[in-house]
């Protein structure tokens, strides 16, 4: 709204006026209090009169047609207030100044039905049920919210939700699985039983007044406090999702749900919110048209990232700068990346072809390496750079898959196959890694085994049934002593999939270290990782998962922290000075977290530019991060 009381459109996604306010000269002198956008470009607007002058107006709710700029004033709405449309736009209800609700046909613009308020009092929120056949009702009054069945309203009476004490609902909003959402004066964030009044959880216990609440199309609830900080909620795990950000209002922002799920806080500004990243550290580098599927860096800050679609990008991290154009690989997409020496990339596709690259010229070096059947599922390269490993596993299209000795190694300059490892077990290969000090590693479906690259004879690394697979990951240390495995559980809520190995140096066996590493929650049932990096030192392990990025502290075998990220990630990598985890994900996006603590906590002040909260510190730093991590700079 204009200071002129008009009432302006916008275009969320490029911030620009939508044509001209609407005509606000045939509602002289009326007040636009209220506005709510329904289904099909209608928009409902609540209109005052606040001066004697509009006495020729009619005050009410009117609903304008976005697309011809028509409107039509809806019958007994003149004092309405708190308008909630349902989420198919059929219906539209107001809450009336003696507390009764009415409902209209959008359609018709007729009124349906008028609930009747068993406990009068001033109106707090007013919110439909996804389905549309609930309507609830937040009163200021001794503190309640009122719930309908709207088909049976007339025959039946609400469900009566009491507050204690002083306290009321702020704002409501209904979720999915009968639940309503309420805040209130005292910071916190209650959920309900929509038909027995039960209560069924608390998502925060208090702090700052909670003013604003509104659900997303997939059941994330937003809250806005009267400071001004927004919050997303996981319903489902009761917790909070990444950090509160501030929404640069003055006060609390009301907040809605677009039809493309971006959030839209309306305060001193209007912003749109991209919900998906929310909150995260991280800083998005560049974005692919399909799902990441491999990543590699070299020693020289060049990155390359493939996606599902055969597209391998180049990148300089040091200048930030795209380095040449995309090289095109397989159409039936990248599989797998490494950097060998010399600015050569290897790169394998769900065909099945490792293919060498000219990372200079962008061209290939030879023709591409054939030497089995399925797709190729990790690539590695001798740490001199002579020698090329592919692990194999069934294609999409391979019903007759060869099953027999799935890994080969090359010799990068001649192409030649030097060598296919026995395996012992069948079954595909999920990766293989090179160490610097001879020795060679492999994880599958059944099986983790390590290699002597100078007589190329197999130990399987866990001694002692059961085997404690299938595995997905390997990766060795900097210093080849150390071995990183992960293997998928299928216990959910099993996130102790990582374990580190002390590799011998001559003919002895690997021994455990330790506990298996403990991850941070995830929502999917797979905890394993897909991708395991170490950085240039050694003290940082990274893994990347469906269940989205944890990293840990080597030498404490602690992690850093929960998870992090909102797609699942399917490759990862360290940057060679060590500051940053790079991180390919299944939305395409290639992005970059901070691999310090002091990194981490200068980028988490900046992105909610206040303090953070103790819970905020253990939860993205980790519980062994010292007192000082604090914002100091808030104070």
């Amino acid at each position: 709204m204009t200071q002129q009381e008009e009432v302006q459109l916008w275009e969320l996604d490029s911030g620009k006026r939508s044509g001209e306010p609407l005509d606000a000269d045939e509602l002289y002198k009326l007040s636009p209090t209220e506005i709510l956008f329904g289904a099909d470009l209608t928009l409902a607007v609540m209109y005052g009169c606040s001066s004697n002058l509009c006495r020729n107006s009619t005050p009410g709710i009117q609903l304008w047609d976005i697309e011809t700029r028509q409107r039509q004033l809806l019958p007994v709405s003149a004092k309405a207030a708190n308008l909630a449309f349902s989420t198919s736009g059929d219906m539209l209800a107001a809450s009336a100044p003696d507390g009764s609700v009415h409902v209209w046909n959008v359609a018709t613009r007729k009124l349906l039905a008028t609930l009747r308020v068993p406990f009068p009092g001033e109106p707090s929120g007013l919110a439909f049920s996804p389905d549309g056949t609930m309507l609830a009702l937040g009163q200021e009054d001794d503190g309640r919210i009122l719930v309908w069945d709207v088909d049976r309203s007339r025959r039946s009476s609400p469900t009566n939700i009491p507050f204690s004490g002083d306290l009321y609902p702020e704002d409501i909003a209904f979720g999915p699985g009968d639940v309503v959402a309420s805040g209130d004066g005292d910071g916190r964030v209650q959920l309900w039983d929509a038909r027995s009044g039960r209560p069924r959880g608390t998502l925060k216990s208090g702090g700052v007044p909670i003013v604003s609440l509104a659900y997303g199309p997939d059941g994330t609830l937003a809250t806005a406090s009267g400071n001004g900080n927004l919050s997303l909620w996981d319903i489902e795990r009761r917790q909070q999702d990444g950090l509160a950000t501030s929404s640069g209002s003055r006060g609390g922002p009301d907040l809605m749900f677009d039809r493309k799920g971006a959030l839209v806080s309306i305060g001193s500004d209007i912003r749109s919110w991209d919900v998906s990243r929310w909150g995260q550290i991280g800083e998005e580098i560049y974005h692919h048209q399909a799902a990441v599927t491999a990543l590699a860096i070299n020693s020289d800050g060049l990155l390359a990232s493939g996606d599902e679609r055969g597209v391998i990008r180049l990148w300089d991290l040091g200048s930030g700068q795209p380095s040449g154009p995309p090289l095109s690989g397989d159409r039936s997409g990248i599989t797998a990346l490494a950097f060998g020496s010399a600015g050569v990339l290897g790169s394998g596709d769900q065909g099945g072809t490792v293919r060498l690259w000219d990372t200079a010229t962008g061209r290939e070096t030879r023709r591409p390496l054939e030497g089995h059947d399925g797709a190729v599922a990790s690539l590695s390269f001798s740490s001199d750079g002579a020698s090329l490993a592919a692990g194999y596993r069934p294609g999409p299209n391979d019903p007759d898959w060869q099953r027999g000795r799935p890994i080969r190694v090359w010799d990068a300059a001649s192409g030649a196959v030097i060598e296919r490892p026995k395996i012992g077990f069948e079954g595909g290969v999920a990766s293989v890694a090179f160490s610097p000090i001879g020795r060679f590693a492999s994880a599958g479906a059944d099986y983790l085994a390590s290699w002597d690259t100078e007589i190329w004879d197999s130990q399987i690394i866990p001694q002692h049934y059961p085997r404690g697979g299938p595995y997905s990951a390997v990766a060795f240390s900097p210093d080849g002593k150390t071995l990183a495995s992960s293997a998928i559980r299928f216990t959910p809520g099993d996130n102790r999939t990582v374990i580190l190995w002390a590799m011998p140096s001559g003919a002895g066996r690997a021994e455990q270290l330790g506990e298996p590493l403990e991850a941070g929650r995830t929502r999917t049932n797979d905890g394993s990782f897909g991708a395991l990096a170490f950085s240039p030192n050694g003290d940082l392990l990274a893994g990347a998962g469906k269940g989205g990025v944890q990293l840990w502290d080597v030498p404490s075998h602690e992690p850093i922290g929960e998870r992090l990220g909102s797609f699942p990630a399917s490759s990862i990598a360290v940057s060679p000075d060590g500051s940053q985890v790079i991180v390919g994900d299944s939305a395409g996006v290639v992005q970059a977290y901070p691999a310090t603590i002091d990194d981490w906590l200068r980028s988490a002040c900046a992105l909610v530019s206040r303090n953070l909260s103790q819970r905020e510190r253990d939860s993205y730093l980790g519980s062994e991060a010292p007192d000082q991590t604090a914002c100091p700079e808030y104070g």
